[in-house]
């Protein structure tokens, strides 16, 4: 059996705020007086949005052709330099923002992210650098040493998250592409 009020809207409501004066307090026999509340002033506009630690960038990409133009998995903006990581937090690519060249020959080539650090708030930042703190990135030197290196102050860290559209027969081969990635 259908209920009769099924198909109308459901009405959500806050009750405004009430001020019950206290002479004005139900006598016996005597009707109430109710008044409003003031409304309360407004919150300032906001300010400039400031940017997040970590920014996202979700991308769309048809086919699993398109995995290996996917390679931009995190990009660390320092003042001068973009660095550009894959999924296994490895520097792939170096950009210089004045020129917008690769830096083929950069020494962060090859070598892994290891989080953060800023000494101005004793603070470590793992597994990628907080806006304000050095990168740091750890490489393996021939003596099986790891040699550890900084980037100057941290300015924007952006994740690049993919979604790529397969058919569904497609699924095992793309996941076995992006496993085998790093």
């Amino acid at each position: 059996m259908s209920n009769q009020w099924d198909d109308e809207p459901t009405v959500v409501w806050s009750p405004p705020e009430w001020v019950v004066e206290e002479e004005d307090l139900p006598k016996a026999g005597a009707a109430t007086r109710i008044q409003f509340a003031e409304p309360e002033p407004s919150p300032p506009p906001p300010g400039p949005m400031e940017r997040p630690d970590i920014e996202l960038d979700t991308r769309t990409v048809n086919g699993p052709t398109a995995l290996a133009s996917i390679r931009r998995v995190y990009e660390i903006w320092t003042k001068n330099r973009v660095y550009i990581l894959d999924s296994s937090m490895r520097c792939i690519e170096v950009i210089d923002l004045a020129t917008g060249v690769t830096k083929k020959e950069h020494p962060f080539i090859g070598a892994r992210c290891a989080g953060g650090r800023n000494h101005d708030k004793s603070e470590l930042s793992f597994p990628l650098p907080a806006p304000g703190s050095e990168a740091v990135f750890q490489k393996v030197e021939g003596t099986n040493r790891v040699k550890l290196s900084v980037t100057s102050k941290v300015v924007r860290v952006m994740l690049h998250a993919s979604r790529v559209r397969i058919e569904q027969h497609q699924a095992d081969r793309v996941w076995g592409k992006i496993s085998t990635w790093g």
